[in-house]
């Protein structure tokens, strides 16, 4: 792939801007060239931040000779959950998978029209398996089939089937049925599959993968799943979102952590009604997995959330910031990486509905000047484009 290049003051704002949103999910932006669009896709972070980044781009000239697309939001449901009454509320999809390299024109989905299917490993690349390389053309995709027990005790339940990475265009297919399309290159991917499965049966999911009008710019040819995938069972009141900020104190002491979070109520099967009662209950617990004592002196603090009204789109959910203070939390830094993990208890009144955890450590980044600032104290960074790459499966 030839080296991108594009305006002037391009870089500089990449090497300002894109740390930060990859991490944030806020917004993801590709540049190579005027040919080639930029993406632009609110991930799972603010929305006002893909608007402040596709201003930043007009006013510094850097969008001039590009394309901007703008691409639907996807939800990232927390990665770690527990679901109270369910025993086992996600099932791993990593294994085997049937895999097609050759897709009928005008495929529709079934499963049983490709006749022959070859097996592959995910995660992993097809092509590195002893699979042809992924097509060139456009409008020619490969196919990857799994046939799931969902468990019966998921009825009842939102479902959504996680990709952490699926390469170009993706299009999925469940039990037949379209379940939706997305095209994010290698960044995670969710797709709500509430109305399209049979729990306590065999249900059939197919996904095509081909190569993307939009997210070419950073084609490889080798493709396929390349991170892990699985489908999470959560109750129809749940958490959208789950992620810790940190912010340090004058002295780089005492510190606070923000708890993002959204709050969705999707019905299933049924209109639904407002929730009115949800509550948050936040434990902050250290490497050894006990609850760290708070400013307070408690080990936990619990917040009133605002009313949820009813509504079955993946998108529709209400969030806030909930602050919780620390004294002298262990700070995080690249010699020093002392990490905790939030645990956020969804309540409706006082009964358990989910808990969600995100492991964080207490930082402060900071430009100050030339300097990139860590903590009060001046860092250099070493190495850049850092692609982790596994030399087996790609």
């Amino acid at each position: 792939m030839p080296a991108c290049s594009g305006p002037t003051g391009l870089t500089s704002l990449n090497a300002r801007l894109f740390p930060a949103l990859l991490l944030a999910g806020g917004l993801l932006a590709g540049f190579c060239g005027p040919s080639n669009p930029a993406r632009a896709q609110a991930v799972e972070g603010s929305p006002e931040n893909s608007d402040i980044l596709l201003e930043e781009l007009r006013t510094t000239g850097a969008a001039e000779d590009i394309d901007i697309v703008e691409l639907p939001r996807v939800r990232l449901t927390p990665r770690h959950l527990d679901v109270t009454g369910l025993e086992n509320a996600r099932l791993s999809l990593d294994g085997t998978w049937d895999f097609s390299h050759s897709v009928p024109y005008g495929f529709d989905g079934d499963w049983t029209t490709i006749p022959e299917w070859a097996k592959v490993t995910s995660p992993g690349h097809f092509a590195l398996q002893g699979q042809p390389e992924m097509h060139e053309d456009f409008f020619e995709p490969v196919a990857y089939h799994r046939a799931v027990d969902i468990p019966s005790d998921w009825a009842g339940q939102r479902v959504v089937l996680r990709f952490e990475s699926a390469d170009g265009l993706s299009q999925l297919w469940v039990n037949d049925q379209p379940a939706g399309s997305r095209d994010i290159a290698m960044a995670p991917t969710e797709y709500d599959i509430t109305g399209f499965i049979a729990p306590g049966e065999t249900n059939h999911l197919v996904l095509t993968l081909e190569k993307s009008p939009i997210t070419r710019w950073h084609r490889r040819q080798l493709g396929g799943i390349g991170r892990a995938s699985w489908l999470q069972a959560m109750p129809p009141l749940n958490l959208a979102r789950f992620h810790v900020t940190t912010d340090l104190d004058d002295d780089f002491v005492d510190a606070t952590a923000k708890i993002h979070v959204r709050i969705a109520n999707q019905p299933v099967g049924g209109s639904g009604e407002p929730v009115e009662d949800a509550r948050l209950r936040v434990t902050l617990r250290d490497a050894e997995g006990n609850a760290v004592e708070l400013a307070d002196g408690e080990t936990s603090m619990t917040f009133d959330l605002p009313t949820v009204q009813p509504d079955a789109d993946p998108l529709a959910f209400v969030q806030t910031v909930l602050e919780v203070p620390v004294e002298a939390p262990a700070l995080w830094d690249a010699e020093h990486p002392n990490l905790y993990v939030a645990e956020g208890e969804l309540l409706r009144g006082d009964t358990p509905v989910m808990t969600a955890r995100q492991r964080f450590g207490f930082r402060e980044v900071e430009q100050v000047g030339p300097r990139l600032v860590l903590n009060g104290v001046p860092i250099k960074w070493r190495g850049t484009n850092y692609h982790i790459t596994d030399p087996n499966n790609g």
